[in-house]
Formats: C-alpha cells, structure tokens, sequence
C-alpha cells in the first residue's frame, strides 16, 4: 500500500508514546512474574492498539487486523509494528508461562507484522525491526510456517540481500503442488537479478557467481 501523511505529528507522536509505555507495562510485569497481570496488559495494549475487543482480534486472521490497522487504504505501519512488539511480548509470556505452542502462534504472528511493516516500508516512528525479526526467526526455526510466512521471509531476504536464504525460502516454497508454478517464476527472477551483480555482492549474501549463473541458465533467467 502507499504510504501517505494521515494524521497529525503531535498525535502520531502522542499515539507512539502510549504504545510504548504500554509495552514497557508489559516488560515490567512479566520480568516480576506477574505472569496474569501481564496477559491483561498485552490484551490492553491490543485493544488500545486496534480499538477491537482482545478476544476479538485473536479470532481474527492475518488479513483481517490488517485491515482494522488501515485507514483510507493507508496501512498504518506504526501500528502494526506495536502490535508486533506486544505480540512478540506475549510469544515470551506464554513461553514462560509453559504454553511452547501458543507462544509460537505469538511469535509468528508478531513475524508477519513485523515483515508486512518492513516489506511496506517501514514504520514512520519506530526503530527497524531488523534484530526482532532475526530473533524470531532463530526461535521459530523448529516450528513449521505456513506459505504466507515464507514467502514474507523471502521477500524479506531478497530485500536485505540474503541471497542463500532467499534461495532456501524458494526450495521451500517449491514444495507446495499448489506453488510449484509460481516458485519457478520467482526462481526465474531472482536468478536473473542476481547474475546483474557482482562477485562481491553476492559473495556477501553467501553465493558465489558461478552457482549463480548455473542457476540462471537452468531457470532461463538470462542477465538483461
């Protein structure tokens, strides 16, 4: 989505300000072990987040908070990413707490609003969530993710120019009958993409050029 001006700076400013001081809530009560007070928190800061009934938003899909984080078809990506932050929160809370399954549901939920707000361009007031996303991604490293998450992965590696993790997530991919086709167009542009640069940069996203090439020339992804 394009990213337009939609409020105010005092208010955005405001509205930041609230977030953090609620997560900051959060951080306080689970390091105290106040493990019920902190779960009332982490639905507090959800419904202060979205304005919707905790309960509701955890019946709701990806798509569906989505669209309560969007206004005019502007996606609010400072909110999205606090609600990543209180998500990532309460993946820790429920791990502490001895519930590993749905701290996992946590965890990759806070991934994939964290990847939606890089992939859309970045919160306006928040810090880049880089390191948060790595550190979900090293503890979510057993847990199977479904398609959606891993394609969110590779358009994240391809964007920070993580070509042998891109290249992982397109063999993934490739094991779903239903995206076959599509992860050998993606394979035909991502190979042809990387043949345009140099040793250098490849070697840096961990491939060499030489496999680069094979790889393009069996994808028909000639260099243009």
């Amino acid at each position: 989505m394009t990213r337009n001006v939609m409020l105010t700076d005092d208010y955005l400013i405001r509205q930041i300000n609230i977030y953090l001081a609620a997560l900051a809530n959060i951080v306080g009560l689970k390091t105290a072990y106040m493990y019920v007070e902190a779960q009332l928190a982490v639905d507090q800061a959800l419904e202060e987040i979205f304005g919707l009934p905790a309960n509701l938003l955890r019946q709701m899909d990806d798509d569906a908070i989505l669209e309560a984080a969007t206004h005019l078809d502007v996606l609010n990506l400072d909110k999205l990413q606090a609600a990543a932050d209180v998500f990532r929160e309460e993946g820790e809370l429920l791990e502490m707490r001895g519930s590993p399954e749905q701290a996992a549901q946590s965890y990759t939920r806070a991934l994939n609003f964290y990847l939606d707000a890089v992939l859309n361009g970045g919160a306006w007031n928040l810090p880049d969530p880089t390191d948060k996303i790595e550190w979900l991604i090293d503890k979510l490293a057993a847990t199977p993710l479904d398609p959606d998450t891993q394609y969110g992965l590779y358009l994240y590696a391809e964007k920070q120019g993580q070509w042998h993790r891109a290249e992982w997530l397109l063999d993934r991919l490739a094991q779903y009958p239903d995206l076959k086709d599509e992860a050998v167009r993606l394979r035909t542009e991502f190979y042809a993409k990387l043949a345009r640069l140099d040793e250098a940069a490849l070697v840096a996203g961990n491939l060499t050029r030489t496999h680069v090439l094979a790889q393009a020339a069996k994808y028909g992804g000639e260099p243009g």
